[in-house]
């Protein structure tokens, strides 16, 4: 059976998800839009929209995971395939 880095991620309720990394658009590399219909559920519609849409692919460096349900601010951080837990300490006034 194999196992996948993934599986360590607590995903079954996240609340919020921050993507870091390099972002580059179709308005600047039209060659996105090709790549982009490899991985559409409708490649059709994109060809025909081709002039209308704009592509961004976003290659990134870190992930950060939230999990802020019921006051938990747990979050957990991809970086170079390596998952780190991280609890914020949140003071709360009543």
């Amino acid at each position: 059976m194999s196992t996948s880095k993934y599986r360590v991620f607590r995903l079954q309720k996240i609340k919020g998800v921050q993507v870091f990394g390099q972002a580059h658009t179709s308005l600047k590399h039209s060659e996105l839009i090709d790549e982009a219909k490899k991985f559409a559920p409708h490649k059709q519609l994109l060809e025909i929209q081709k002039d209308y849409i704009n592509i961004i692919k976003i290659v990134p460096d870190k992930i950060v995971y939230l999990d802020a349900l019921n006051g938990d601010r747990t979050k957990q951080i991809l970086v170079n395939d390596e998952v780190i837990e991280k609890e914020d300490k949140i003071l709360s006034i009543h």
